[in-house]
C-alpha cells in the first residue's frame, strides 16, 4: 500500500471540505486539532483557530478571529510570506514554509507551515493551514 504524501492528504481534505454542509466540519476539525491550525478567508480573516495558539503565542482563538492572521507575521518575514501566499492563490499548496509570528509578549515564534486552499460551499476561497513550532536551530 502506498503511503500518502502530505500534499495528497491536503488535496483529499480540501475535496471533503468543499462539499455542501462542510463548514461546521472544517471549523470543528480546526478547533479539535492538537497543534496550531487555522482556517482563513480570502481576505486573511481567521474563521477558526485551534486552542494551541493560546499557549504558543498568547492569543486565544477568539483573539485571532478579531484580526487578520497576516498582522501577526514578524516584520522581517512579511515579504516572503506574502510571496508564498500569492503562489497559493495560483493553486499551489504550501508545504514546509517557514516564518515567524509575533507573540503577545513581543517574542518571535518560528513555525513551519503546510496549507491548502479550497472553495467552500459558498464559493469563498478558504485556506486551511497547520503549523509546527521549530526548535532553536531548526
Amino acid at each position: 500500500m502506498k503511503t500518502p504524501t502530505l500534499d495528497s492528504l491536503f488535496d483529499d481534505l480540501a475535496k471533503v471540505l468543499s462539499a455542501p454542509g462542510s463548514g461546521a466540519i472544517a471549523k470543528a476539525l480546526v478547533a479539535a486539532f492538537p497543534g496550531p491550525a487555522l482556517l482563513a478567508d480570502d481576505r486573511g480573516g481567521v474563521i477558526a483557530a485551534s486552542a494551541a495558539w493560546g499557549s504558543l503565542v498568547g492569543f486565544a482563538p477568539a483573539d485571532l478571529m478579531n484580526c487578520c492572521w497576516t498582522c501577526r507575521i514578524h516584520p522581517d518575514d512579511a515579504d516572503s510570506t506574502q510571496g508564498v501566499v500569492a503562489e497559493m492563490v495560483g493553486g499551489k499548496a504550501l508545504s514546509r514554509f517557514r516564518n515567524r509570528l509575533v507573540a503577545r509578549d513581543g517574542s518571535a515564534v518560528s513555525l513551519e507551515w503546510n496549507a491548502t486552499e479550497y472553495l467552500n460551499m459558498d464559493g469563498v476561497l478558504v485556506t486551511l493551514a497547520v503549523a509546527r513550532v521549530l526548535s532553536e536551530g531548526e
